[in-house]
C-alpha cells in the first residue's frame, strides 16, 4: 500500500514539475498546448470509468481541457516568475519537462493498480452435476429389464 501511495505522489510531482520547469527554462507559451494534451491523457488514464466505455458530453471534455489549461498556465507562470526573481532562466531542453510529465502516467498506473488476488483451486462439486446424474440414472433404469419386470409386475 505504501509503494502505491509513493508512486502516486511521485507521479503527481512529475506531472506538475513539467510545466514549472518549462516556464523556468523560458519555454514558449506554445508548450501549454502540449502539456494540456498530457494532462488530459493523464485524466483519462487515472479515471478510466467503470470499465465500460462511456460517452462523455462535449461540454464536459471542453470544461476539463480548459481547467487543465488553466492549471498548466499557472504552473508555467510560476516557473517564469521564479526565473524572473532569480534573475536568470537556465537553458532547459524542451524535451526534459515534456518527458517528466509523460513519465508521470506510468507511475500513476503503478500507484493505481489493484493487487490481484489469487483464488485457490477447488475441485468441482459433484452436487453441481446432480441433474445430469439423475437423468443418466433414469435412462439406465429405463433400459434395465429387471426394473421393467419389477415395476410392471
Amino acid at each position: 500500500m505504501e509503494l502505491r501511495s509513493r508512486a502516486m505522489m511521485g507521479a503527481n510531482a512529475f506531472l506538475y514539475i513539467g510545466p514549472l520547469l518549462a516556464g523556468l527554462g523560458g519555454g514558449g507559451w506554445g508548450l501549454v498546448l502540449v502539456f494540456t494534451a498530457i494532462f488530459v491523457l493523464w485524466t483519462f488514464v487515472i479515471k478510466p470509468g467503470d470499465g465500460a466505455p462511456k460517452v462523455r458530453p462535449v461540454s464536459g471534455l471542453l470544461t476539463q481541457a480548459l481547467l487543465q489549461t488553466l492549471i498548466i498556465a499557472i504552473c508555467f507562470g510560476v516557473g517564469r516568475g521564479i526565473g524572473g526573481v532569480l534573475g536568470s532562466m537556465p537553458q532547459i531542453p524542451t524535451y526534459l519537462p515534456i518527458a517528466l510529465s509523460l513519465l508521470s502516467i506510468p507511475f500513476a498506473r503503478i500507484g493505481q493498480s489493484v493487487p490481484q488476488t489469487i483464488t485457490p483451486w477447488t475441485p468441482p462439486n459433484p452436487m453441481d452435476r446432480a441433474p445430469e446424474i439423475t437423468l443418466a440414472h433414469k435412462l439406465i433404469d429405463a433400459l434395465d429389464p429387471t426394473v421393467l419386470v419389477a415395476g410392471g409386475g
